[in-house]
């Protein structure tokens, strides 16, 4: 072992981590569904803001006076149940337009927030027990039950089938894949689309919907996780289904896993519509940038930013022809997940590349949350007017009001002639069953007439046209400003 330091040797943190300050949680970061839970203080019902080991603060709509250092009593329940109970005292009270903001420290010196995830840990235990008995008297109808056990059905029989395949052949398993993968395919393809289609119903009932995808959980799910990017985007060890690393499986585009039946699921999986059609709206997005780089004339670089950009795969697209590796782009990526912006910096150190006469693209990478920007806690304008915006799986999370104002936002970015480009998955559609009830991946699907909407707040000056990508699973909503 190295020896030990005395302690003048040891280093604590600096900058702007010398005064500690306790990190804060949401709910969502704490509890997989915070429905389940609700708040109160001194016995009125309260929405809360964030935890902490020091305390907590909440929201109050009621009118309720607050005094400073004033004693409280926080209880939070999971239904009927109480899940965390606590004294504190009131440390902070603003006055804000949608309400009283209050922030509490606890007088037992540490505030066990971490007791909400395990009551809701031990809450969806208590529930799994009792849920066999539930599958088959539920109130979900008998043809989503029938869609669901013809599923599970055919992933018990190709899953047998391939493990005997390889335990008699012993043959690569990535072989036995593209083997059978166009017939699972084109088999699997039918079947979610008819569960998606006898589901569409249940979007509109919200307590039947969560028994459906209880049982869809059951009894497809265990299958279907053995495929690496279902893995991920149902496990969410980053908080969110599509992080970054399900963004570059699709990508990849290939056949990976531990058995040949992961291995098809994987793959089919990566070419399902709405993961093929983020590879084709990358590809869109990219063949703008590079026809208005092309046509710069050596008017200085072109500027293009990418909001939630994820892996950055655009920044490829534009520069991989041996033509265009050397177009002048100033490329600004933001996204909240600083572990996504280090895949999109390895991948695309092109500043390293450029001319000695400074020409070539560059790639600038920010790690900016985006409540921070949807709360004005960072000007967007402090990136400066741009020439191309997009944003291609954002919106897909953000409802409005909030949509249109943060277009809105963009497109004041936007130089003379700039061009703002936003993509979101397409409604309706026959493919969202595995995300929306197999993955309990949430997205906000748009029609066409909801894409306009998104340019409610724009200035009547600004060319609008709703499109699609190639495949159709996404909406392409682009402007120019004039």
């Amino acid at each position: 072992p190295a020896p030990a330091k005395h302690y003048e040797q040891l280093r604590g943190k600096t900058g702007r981590h010398a005064l500690y300050r306790p990190d804060r949680f949401s709910l969502r970061d704490l509890v997989d569904d915070p429905t389940l839970f609700t708040f109160e203080v001194n016995e009125q019902r309260v929405r809360p803001r964030n935890f902490s080991l020091a305390g907590f603060s909440f929201r109050d709509k009621s009118g309720v006076a607050y005094e400073l250092d004033e004693l409280v009593e926080f209880r939070a329940y999971l239904g009927t149940e109480v899940a965390l109970a606590t004294e504190g005292r009131v440390v902070r009270v603003e006055k804000g337009p949608k309400g009283v903001d209050v922030g509490v420290a606890c007088d037992n010196g540490v505030f066990d927030y971490e007791a909400l995830g395990r009551a809701e840990r031990e809450h969806r235990w208590q529930e799994a027990l009792r849920l066999p008995t539930r599958l088959f008297s539920s109130k979900v109808p008998d043809a989503y039950r029938r869609a669901v056990l013809d599923l599970g059905a055919f992933c018990q029989f190709h899953k047998n089938l391939l493990s005997r395949r390889e335990l008699d052949t012993g043959a690569d398993p990535t072989d036995i894949a593209q083997e059978v993968f166009p017939s699972m395919k084109e088999s699997w393809m039918e079947l979610s689309a008819e569960a998606a289609r006898v589901a569409v119903p249940l979007l509109k009932d919200p307590p039947v919907l969560r028994e459906a995808q209880r049982l869809t959980e059951a009894l497809v799910t265990p299958y279907l996780v053995e495929a690496p990017v279902l893995s991920r985007a149902y496990e969410k060890p980053l908080g969110y289904p599509g992080d970054y690393v399900v963004m570059q499986h699709y990508f990849d585009n290939a056949f990976r896993g531990d058995t040949a039946f992961g291995k098809v699921f994987h793959k089919i999986t990566n070419e399902h519509p709405l993961s093929s059609g983020v590879r084709t709206r990358a590809q869109y997005v990219a063949d703008v940038v590079r026809e208005r780089a092309l046509a710069t004339n050596g008017g200085g670089p072109l500027k293009v930013l990418s909001l939630g950009c994820g892996i950055g795969a655009e920044v490829a697209l534009v520069h991989r022809a041996e033509e265009c590796a050397a177009l002048p782009v100033r490329w600004t990526l933001i996204d909240q997940e600083d572990a996504a912006l280090a895949v999109a910096y390895r991948q695309h150190r092109l500043g390293e590349q450029r001319e000695h006469n400074g020409a070539g693209p560059t790639v600038h990478c920010l790690n900016i949350s985006f409540s921070q920007l949807f709360s004005g806690e960072i000007p967007m304008d402090v990136w400066g007017a741009q020439d191309v915006i997009f944003a291609m799986g954002l919106f897909d999370y953000v409802a409005q009001p909030g949509a249109a104002m943060l277009v809105a936002g963009l497109y004041s970015l936007l130089r003379p002639g700039g061009t703002l480009v936003i993509g979101n998955a397409a409604w309706p559609n026959t493919h969202f069953w595995e995300p929306g009830l197999a993955l309990r991946w949430s997205l906000l699907y748009r029609t066409k007439e909801e894409m306009e909407g998104l340019g409610g707040a724009l200035p009547s000056a600004a060319t609008l046209q709703i499109g699609s990508e190639p495949l159709g699973a996404y909406y392409i909503f682009s402007c120019q400003k004039n």
